[in-house]
This record gives structure tokens, sequence and C-alpha cells, in this order.
């Protein structure tokens, strides 16, 4: 629609109207400022651990340096590096792993005084509670540090596997972060997703508090204890093919060990029941428990003698985690919140104030036809967009009509376009204003939808420079040389090449305006090309020279992980200056503006980079970026 009032006046309005309460529950501005105050507590304590060239993510849970983690990351006894906010790199030992319930320990070595934040109560979870994810989605990057995301609880325990299941996003590089709630406890760690946006599965808090005094030693569990079973002091494990239960560990000075067990020793029976896995161990020590025993009897087999050992079978005194006092009181943020369902309705209003300064720009790319969102600059013919999702004869749809476009200006490093359409706008965006700085992590954000309901996300990152990882032309061939006269095409698989018709034994002599000698050009060319960018190929088949437009595309996705299974842009990094947040944002839906949610202009919406990270242009940079190309 069209805004006839001043945006200040319509801002103030719409405050007014969601301020203390949109729903009876719902009170936006005491919710974001409890955020801003998690996310001040305990990001300190947030985590990255590399070792051996991956990264993963973990959390500080007491000042001398216990560390939560994924158990899928964790090998018991290596060596990692512990990587801070605030520069410091620390060592610490892998502990104990649990990989059936995918939890991890690590200790920090011969450290005290550090951050950290509080363990929760999972038990208490409930659905539709506000939730706060903070890890480092994609790895370690010092320059973006950790990346917040929000989401609510869908499901407190899942049922079959146990976990915790939430709207906050995760990817591979965030296995082991922290799940907060916003009293600032760490209430689960994060494990696996899913293929739909709200499968995130986290590991109960509770389960580190299960096996707490196994987890604080060097070893894989074998065995996954029964909470509020006595310890015994030994692990054991089921041996392949044999259906015979062989003793791993003893604990010195433990029960076992006085009892006479040892390392090798096969239990062939418990309380006279024949053992053949250690879910029958497990089951026998369940029944023990509840009918009162004082006393177990293991049957053990070692060599050719086969005896018997009685076991004191007392109350566990077992610890749940390091003794701390709650620094964060609760304020109520526990409750569960059921607009958070549906959060985007809670701010219609002003996002339908916002969406009529979008169009949907359509544009070729040799056989491919491109859309793109574009953002009307206000008191001019200007339209601002994405320059990689831009081809040839853009046309915008604006009040019903397709309007043709030209194009004014781009600006490759920071894949912005600028468009000229013939009349002026009637409405658009004015980028003279600083947006709002104070306490951007964690900020509600606006994406407005011309065309449906808009997108609301949370503020993730600094600002940073985005290094150019993965946005590189593709054309899908395999590549030799030919004597300093061009790439040759030895082979050719899916992908632009194929799309384009060229055949196995061509000859690729120059792209664009650049000559092709060899194979190392043609890479480097491809290395510095945006994908479904347009080229002009010049090829040599036969005796003949053949001209080719050809759209390149996207490499193919490095792994079949579930999150790389999604749509991305095909340029979604090597940007001079984004940030990220957590918006569900379509490829096709970048070019828009971003705006708070009090009406602050912030950016610009450039690329849909992972599951996680939709990333922004900061204002300052696209109003550069105009104002030099008026």
């Amino acid at each position: 629609m069209k805004i006839t009032a001043s945006l200040p006046t319509l801002l103030a309005t719409f405050v007014l109207l969601i301020g203390p309460s949109v729903g009876q529950d719902f009170k936006i501005d005491s919710l974001q400022e409890q955020i801003y105050s998690t996310i001040d507590h305990v990001l300190p304590s947030v985590v990255a651990i590399s070792s051996g060239g991956s990264t993963f993510s973990g959390v500080v849970i007491s000042s001398d340096g216990h560390v939560l983690s994924a158990g899928h990351a964790i090998n018991p006894g290596d060596s990692y590096r512990v990587l801070f906010s605030d520069g410091r790199r620390l060592r610490a030992k892998g502990l104990g792993a649990n990989g059936r319930h995918d939890c991890a320990l690590l200790q920090i070595e011969n450290i005290s005084g550090l951050p950290y934040s509080e363990m929760g109560d999972s038990t208490r979870l409930k659905t539709h509670q506000p939730c706060l994810s903070i890890s480092h989605p994609g790895g370690y990057d010092r320059a973006r540090g950790a990346v917040i995301r929000f989401g609510h609880i869908v499901r407190p325990l899942t049922s079959g596997s146990g976990m915790v299941q939430s709207t906050a996003l995760m990817e591979p590089g965030d296995s082991g972060g922290a799940l907060f709630d916003l009293n600032g406890n760490v209430i689960a760690i994060h494990s696996r997703i899913g293929r739909s946006m709200d499968r995130n599965y986290d590991v109960p808090i509770n389960k580190f508090r299960e096996y707490w005094d196994d987890l604080n030693e060097q070893n894989s569990l074998a065995i996954s204890r029964v909470p509020g079973l006595p310890k015994l002091g030994f692990r054991c494990e089921n041996v392949e093919d044999k259906d015979t239960v062989v003793v791993l560990t003893v604990q010195a000075g433990g029960i076992s060990e006085k009892a006479g067990l040892r390392v090798n020793d096969v239990i062939a029976s418990i309380e006279d029941s024949e053992v053949k896995s250690t879910n029958r161990i497990r089951k026998a020590l369940i029944e023990a428990r509840d009918r009162g025993a004082t006393k177990i009897k293991i049957g053990i087999k070692r060599g050719e003698q086969i005896s018997e050992l009685t076991l004191p079978y007392l109350k566990s005194t077992e610890s749940e985690g390091p003794e701390t006092a709650n620094r964060l009181t609760d304020k109520g943020f526990s409750k569960p919140i059921p607009e958070l369902k549906n959060l985007s309705n809670q701010f219609g209003e002003l996002e339908s104030k916002l969406d009529d300064q979008c169009v949907t720009i359509t544009s070729r790319s040799g056989d491919k036809q491109l859309s793109i969102r574009g953002t009307l600059v206000a008191d001019s013919h200007l339209i601002v967009s994405k320059n990689s999702r831009v081809g040839e004869k853009p046309v915008a749809k604006i009040a019903g009509k397709n309007i043709e476009l030209k194009i004014v200006a781009k600006d490759t490093s920071n894949d912005l376009v600028l468009l000229r359409r013939p009349s002026k706008n009637a409405t658009g965006v004015r980028w003279d204003k600083e947006p709002v700085k104070k306490n951007s992590l964690g900020r509600f954000l606006i994406t407005p939808n011309p065309n449906g309901q808009g997108r609301v996300s949370v503020w993730s990152s600094p600002v940073f420079q985005s290094r150019k990882r993965v946005s590189k032309g593709y054309l899908g061939v395999i590549l030799s040389t030919n004597d300093n006269q061009g790439a040759v095409l030895e082979e050719i698989d899916q992908g632009a090449a194929r799309d384009a018709g060229l055949e196995e034994g061509d000859v690729i002599i120059k792209m664009d305006s650049t000559i092709i000698k060899g194979r190392s050009d043609l890479l480097r060319f491809l290395s510095k090309t945006d994908p479904n960018n347009l080229v002009k190929v010049k090829v040599r088949r036969g005796q003949q020279e053949i001209e080719k437009s050809i759209a390149l595309g996207d490499p193919p996705a490095d792994s079949g992980h579930v999150a790389d299974r999604m749509e991305r842009s095909g340029r979604r990094d090597g940007f001079t200056k984004v940030f990220s947040h957590d918006a569900d944002l379509q490829p096709e839906e970048c070019g828009g503006p971003l705006y708070d949610w009090q009406g602050n202009l912030i950016g610009l919406n450039i690329a849909r980079n992972s599951r996680v990270r939709s990333y922004a242009i900061p204002t300052s940079v696209v109003r550069a970026f105009i104002q030099n190309n008026k």
C-alpha cells in the first residue's frame, strides 16, 4: 500500500500499539530487553573448539574450565584448542563422551576464573518457551564471532530420541553449542538437525547431570547407566558376534575391584540371569533397585574358571554437575509464549507499511529466468538490488505493470546493482540515516514481502568481512591444457557447459575479455566470477571458432549433509561488509530492505548463505553506492 503519513509517525503509532503487549503474554519490548540481557551475560562463556582442522562449539559451565559439547565431536584423551570471544586460546583435554546420548565433557587445563553459564533444568521446559542458540555455525570466524539465533521449544522432549526440539536453527559447526533459556541457563546442547527448519535437536542438559561423574572420567561410556542406579565401578561392552559381555575398565579402589573383578573378565550372569548383552545387565540393575536390593550377584568367567562375586548395591552418591550460584534471576521468561509459533503475525501491521518499498525484478541469463527482489529508492527513478541475480532485459512489476529497467551501475564486490525506471518512484526507502547500533545482537528484524507475509528474524552477528569461499562460477568440466593455446574440455559433467552445448574436445580460448591460455587461466577466471553470471565464451572446435553465452552455475554441495540440501544464493560470500540474521530467507527474496522491529532501516538483504545465516549489507554501504552513482 502507499504510505501517506510520515514513516516516523506511523512507527511511533505502531510501537504504542505493540508495546508493552501484542498479545496477553507477548510483551515485545520486555522480551527484547531480556534477550539483550541474556546475550550479554552468556556470550563470554560460548566457545569454539578446534582439533585436526575441524571446528565445532561448546559452552563453559564452571569457572575452573568444564566445557560441555557433543559426544560425536569429542574423543576422550584427545587435546583440543578452546577459542573464546575475547581472543584467548586455551588448551583442553577431552574427558568422558557418551555416544548414545551425544554428550561430552572437556576440561580446560590449569585455569580458574573463567566466564561461565549455569546448567538449567530441562525437565521444566515447555512448548513455545523462548530460547536462544549461540554457537559457531560453519566454523570459527574471529571477525564474525559466535552467531545468535532465536527460537522456541517445539517439543520439550521428543518421543523415542529423548531430545529437545526447537526452532533455533543449527548446521555443521554448531554441534556442541548451547541452547539457552532467557534466564541465561544452558537447557540443552546442539546435536543434529532434520530437513525442515523446525527440526533442530538438542541433548537435554539433564543428561549431562545424570552422567556427570562418568563424563569426568577419561572414557567413552560403553554402558549407559540409568539415573539413580548405584555405581558399581566398572564398564563393560558387548563383544560382536559372540553374545558375551567383557569388562573394559575397573575403577581403582572401587567396590568391583575390592570384590575381585578384573579387566577382560566375561560377565556370564547377573542375579542368576544369563547375560548376553549389556541390556540384560541394565535391566537386572533396575529390577534390583526397584526391589530395594542391598547386594547384587555377578557371575564371571575368567579363562576356563567360573566364579561368583557379590557386590554391595548402595544408593548412588554421584554428583550432578558443578556447584554454582544463579546469577540471572527468573523474570518469568521460562513461561510459554504461544505467539512465537507465528511470530511474523505480531509484526504484520508494521510490515504492511514497509512492503510497498519492494518490487520483484525478472530477467534472463541464457536459458534461465532469474527473479529477485528490488528496493525502490525514495525521490528518484532508482532501484537497488542483488547484481548476480539481475541478467539481461530486467523488468520490474510495479502496480501490476511490467516496467523495463536500465542498469546504471554495479558493485561486484558487494553484489549490488543500481537500475533506473522511466518514471519517478511514488514511494521508496531513504538511505540517508544510520541504523540504530545500540544492542544490535538479538534485535528483532523484519524483512518486508510485497507479495505476502514478511519474515521476522534476529540480528545474529556484528558487521564483518565475508571471505570468498564458495561463490565462484562452475562449468561442470574436467580440464587439460593445450600448449598455451587454451583449456581443453576433457570431460563434461552436468552443469553450465553441457547446458550451453559445449562438447568434449572443445578448447576454451576466451572468457569475456580474458584470454585463456590454459587450465589455470580458466580456473582463475571462474574463481573470481559469480555463479549465474552470463559469460561470453569463445571456443575452438576443430577448425572453427564458436561464441556462446553461458550462464555459470553453482558448484555442487560439498557434502551429503542435510544442511546442504536447501537452496542457497549462488553468490553468498565474498562481501566487504555484511552481518548475519536468522531469517528463513529464500534466495529470490534477497535485494529487499531490512528493518528492525521499531522500523529503523538496517540494511539490504543480499544472500542466503546457509541453513542458519542470511546476510545483509549495512545501510552505510548501500547509501554510498547509491550516492556515487546517481
